[in-house]
Order: C-alpha cells, then sequence, then structure tokens
C-alpha cells in the first residue's frame, strides 16, 4: 500500500524549506549547496517537487535560462502553526493545554520560561475577554 503524504513537513523538507525562508529564492544547486550534510541534487529536486505538491514552494524560470528557481509559498510561521496543530490533533486529541501540560511535566520550566507564560496568559485571557 502507497504511503500518504502528510501536509505537514518532515524532518528533511523542514531542512530544505530554512534554507528557501533564508534565501527568499533560490535554485535547486543553491539550496543542495546550504543543506547540511552531503545531499544529492536529484534528491533535492524531488523533494522539492513534493513541496510544490503539497503547496509549500512554487517555481518559476530562473531568468538567466538556467532550469528553476523556487519559492516559498508558505511562511515559516505559517507551518510552525500547521505543524502544532497536526501535533495537538493527533497527540493530544486537539486539547493544546495537554500538549503545554506534557511539555512542563516532561521538561520542566526555568523561572524565565515561566514570566514569558504567565505573561503570554494573561494577554490570551484580555484577548479572551474582549
Amino acid at each position: 500500500m502507497a504511503r500518504t503524504r502528510s501536509a505537514v513537513l518532515t524532518p528533511v523538507e523542514t531542512e530544505i524549506m530554512k534554507v528557501l525562508w533564508a534565501l527568499a529564492t533560490a535554485s535547486v544547486a543553491t539550496v543542495t549547496e546550504r543543506l547540511p550534510g552531503n545531499r544529492h541534487y536529484n534528491t533535492v529536486l524531488t523533494i522539492l517537487r513534493i513541496l510544490e505538491q503539497k503547496g509549500y514552494v512554487k517555481h518559476g524560470a530562473d531568468p538567466n535560462g538556467r532550469g528553476y528557481l523556487y519559492t516559498p509559498k508558505v511562511t515559516r510561521g505559517r507551518a510552525t502553526k500547521m505543524f502544532v496543530k497536526d501535533l495537538v490533533d493527533r497527540m493530544f486529541g486537539g486539547r493544546m493545554d495537554a500538549l503545554v501540560a506534557n511539555l512542563i511535566e516532561e521538561e520542566g520550566l526555568s523561572s524565565t520560561e515561566v514570566t514569558r507564560l504567565r505573561k503570554v496568559l494573561s494577554s490570551s485571557r484580555r484577548r479572551a475577554a474582549k
């Protein structure tokens, strides 16, 4: 049975998107050069095509006539929101509070993180009250 493609980014797709988010537009060769480790051009091209099918990138002709340039269609922030929503839906039954509780229970929080979280919760309460 064929695997279904996830709408969220895989780890390798994320690495490629990080390069595109940093550069805004890049050729396959440029993306390949900027990736950590030793990636093969054809592998990167295949993953860029998958990202295009998923709606994360688009391609256009290189004005220098050297193939295509790839540009992100999805911002890093939007991709992050999609990833977190998928995680919360799959692992915590759609309950964001369960995710936050799990993180606190498993990892603990520094005093700086507790202060920041209190500010975020306070701001969220004020917005909800409006």
